[in-house]
Order: C-alpha cells, then structure tokens, then sequence
C-alpha cells in the first residue's frame, strides 16, 4: 500500500512540472463528499493520464440495536464490543453506535477524449485510489434494568482500495478553463477487513457507490 501511495505522490508532482492541466472535482451522492485535486497529462492527443490527491468525507450514520439483538449482535468494529461489565457486576449492552469517516487518498488514472467540436467533448477513464480512513466511533451501551447508558469512544485507522470508472461532459467557458459535470462509480473494498467489516451500507464506505461530479479543468499547458 505504502509503494502505491508514494508512486502516486512521485507521479503527481511530476505532472504539476509538466504543466499540462489541472482539474478539480467534487463527487457526492448527498452523502459522502469527495473533494478531488489532479493533474493531468495529454498523450496520442486523446489520451491522458492522471494522478490526483482527494479528500472525503463519508458522512455520519448511526446503528441502533433492539434489546433482543444487542446481545448476539457482532458490531462492524474490533475495538466495539458488545457488552460492558462494571466492578459492580452490572451489565450494560450495545445499544447504538455512531460512525464519522474522513479519509486522505491518492490516485492514479488513464482516460481518453472524444471531442464533439471545438469546445465540448466527453471523456471516460478509469482511476485506481487508495484511501487512508480515519473513523471515529462512539458506541453506547444501556442497562434496561437501571435505565442507565455508558459510552465509549475511540478513533480507528483503515485503508480502502478503490477502483473507479467514470464519464464527463466538458465544455470550455474560456480559453484556458473547461468546465466538467459527470458519474462515477467506485468500488470500494477494506484492505483491513480484520478492523472494519461494514454491516451497514448507509455507512457509504464500502462496496459500489455513484457519484455526481462537478468541476473545472485549467490548461497550464499545451492545447486541447
């Protein structure tokens, strides 16, 4: 994982000093929100490859228990468990717990142009991301006997590996700025199953997710 980020990172930086074209995005479903920096290269004139920086924000989701499952329930988390013991022998059972997620991820991209005339044009890719994903939990436990809550919180580390493939319309508003608007689809999957298993698809983290995206492209360099 660490090779692919730092190949990344090189790769980036190489385009910046290219000075071809830089784009920023944002992808949200409502949800979870990703802000996306790259930069690209131009090859074969329909050609480019891409590598970019992107910041996200999963969202906020709660899970919440009836009595009767709490006890057998296995939550997404490790560090989670399902009941709490007090020195007082009282015994007090997950009842709910609350995920926020951000994460910082580099990617890695190849895509081709197909222009419709000389200011608008569609273009397809596919990227490959990894993403760096801090989770903070706070889970809450109740006695039903003493109608009494305890809570604990903690802050976890995971990656995702992320294919995506991805369609936008451009069209160029200025001589040296396109504008962008398109959908991708990711397909996220935990590289540290053993500390987050979703169990809950709101938590908009793994498996396959759409997005709108919405953008700019700046030429730095060279023509479209």
């Amino acid at each position: 994982m660490r090779i692919i980020l730092t190949a990344c990172l090189i790769l980036f930086l190489n385009l910046l000093t290219a000075q071809e074209r830089f784009e920023f995005n944002l992808a949200t479903n409502g949800y979870a929100n990703t802000a996306n920096f790259r930069g690209h290269k131009v090859f074969k004139e329909h050609f480019v490859w891409s590598v970019g920086v992107n910041f996200s924000s999963f969202g906020v989701f709660s899970t919440k228990f009836p009595e009767s499952q709490a006890k057998t329930f296995h939550p997404t988390f490790k560090r989670v468990e399902v009941g709490l013991s007090t020195e007082e022998g009282e015994n007090f059972w997950l009842k709910e717990f609350r995920h926020h997620a951000t994460g910082v991820g580099l990617d890695i991209g190849l895509g081709y142009f197909l222009n419709f005339n000389s200011k608008s044009g569609l273009r397809v890719g596919g990227f490959l991301r990894g993403t760096h994903v801090k989770s903070e939990v706070k889970a809450i436990y109740y006695n039903s006997e003493l109608k009494n809550h305890k809570f604990r919180g903690f802050s976890d580390y995971h990656y995702l590996l992320s294919p995506i493939l991805a369609v936008y319309y451009t069209h160029r508003v200025l001589p040296r700025v396109s504008l962008i608007a398109g959908m991708e689809t990711l397909m996220n999957f935990s590289l540290n199953p053993e500390l987050y298993r979703s169990m809950d698809y709101r938590d908009n983290i793994l498996g396959t997710r759409c997005k709108a995206v919405f953008g700019f492209t700046l030429f730095l360099g060279g023509e479209d």
